[in-house]
């Protein structure tokens, strides 16, 4: 039995030996002690174990119509729950095996969910029925924690470890009057949003640092901004590492993190009249997915950076998600937090 044979293997070596098993087996081993359980659904050890198995993973499609042709690029599954009409789910991030999205319907969102569908699990986070500026996915590597911030009539932040929302200075005057485009990106320690004081001019990638808990901006070239129809069309996110951003006609990449200059146009995109409403990208991945409005359809289709071939993956509706599937064991299961901690001082 697992139970008596780690009375005789070093817990390093039991560890080890974890690390190398599949979800479905780790799964039923939570119920071996609570040592066990604690090891094994620890935010610690899933970092551990995404680096300790490098190969690349599949990708997930979370997908509202279940279930559609199989396929061997991707795996599906539907979302932890149903919203009825007319609430959407709009993806905000995924992270070592956690997804994030936020319940929306027309002039308000709603309740903010991180999910992990390696084990069903997931945290509903309940917020005001407002109408957010712009909202942020990532992860404090320092104090292995996830967060979440918020931009409204204020800034918020959620901290997954402490269990409740808590306003953050932001040196900004009057942020939630920024443009910020409807895409939002991971990397490096630090969340990424396009945004603009106009619709065309003055364009930058606004950065929040998840352990610094700090804003900072990074300029665009100026090639980058003309090409652009309209700056806030343009979709941020990660292209095999790198901090990229698609406009309708192509896609640049920031070479050298951090630094301006290095902005680059790498490929030119072909969408025959399309348009894109959502794009996924991913860290170990030259697959790029974009949800493709055309001819009053919304159909998936697929970039391939190695090749520049766009395919048509036949696959129509609402795509909720799409993230590379490292089989987390994080365990969501905390009853919901209260809106904030500031909100309930001014109830009292």
């Amino acid at each position: 039995m697992p139970s008596s044979l780690s009375n005789y293997i070093p817990e390093v070596i039991v560890e080890q030996i974890l690390l190398h098993l599949p979800s479905t087996t780790l799964v039923r081993f939570t119920s071996v002690s609570k040592s066990w359980l604690s090891l094994i659904s620890s935010l610690s050890f899933t970092l551990q174990r995404s680096f300790s198995n490098p190969k690349n993973p599949s990708l997930l499609l979370i997908h509202r119509s279940q279930p559609f042709s199989p396929s061997t690029t991707f795996t599906t599954t539907p979302p932890p729950y149903s919203t009825p009409h007319p609430f959407s789910l709009r993806f905000i991030g995924s992270l070592y095996g956690v997804v994030c999205f936020i319940e929306q319907s027309i002039g308000h969102d709603h309740a903010i969910t991180l999910f992990n569908p390696s084990i069903r699990s997931y945290l509903r986070l309940q917020t005001p029925a407002v109408k957010h500026t712009a909202l942020g996915f990532g992860f404090d590597s320092y104090n292995t924690d996830f967060k979440l911030i918020r931009i409204f009539n204020r800034v918020e932040l959620y901290s997954l470890n402490q269990g409740f929302w808590r306003c953050i200075h932001c040196p900004y005057r009057k942020l939630q009057e920024l443009q910020f485009s409807n895409t939002q990106c991971f990397l490096h320690g630090n969340v990424h949003w396009v945004v603009s004081h106009s619709y065309v001019t003055n364009s930058f990638v606004l950065i929040f640092n998840m352990e610094q808990e700090k804003f900072k901006k990074m300029s665009f070239p100026p090639n980058l901004v003309l090409d652009a129809l309209c700056t806030l069309q343009l979709k941020v996110t990660v292209i095999e590492g790198y901090l990229s951003v698609l406009d309708c006609c192509g896609i640049w990449m920031m070479r050298e993190y951090g630094v301006a200059e290095s902005w680059t146009k790498m490929f030119n995109l072909d969408l025959e009249r399309g348009c894109i409403s959502k794009v996924f990208g991913f860290r170990s991945s030259a697959i790029v997915l974009m949800l493709l409005h055309k001819k009053g359809e919304i159909s998936l289709h697929s970039f391939d950076t190695k090749t520049q071939e766009i395919k048509d993956l036949r696959i129509k509706g609402e795509i909720i998600a799409a993230c590379e599937d490292i089989g987390s064991l994080v365990l969501l299961d905390r009853i919901s937090c209260p809106v904030s901690k500031s909100q309930d001082k001014r109830r009292r």
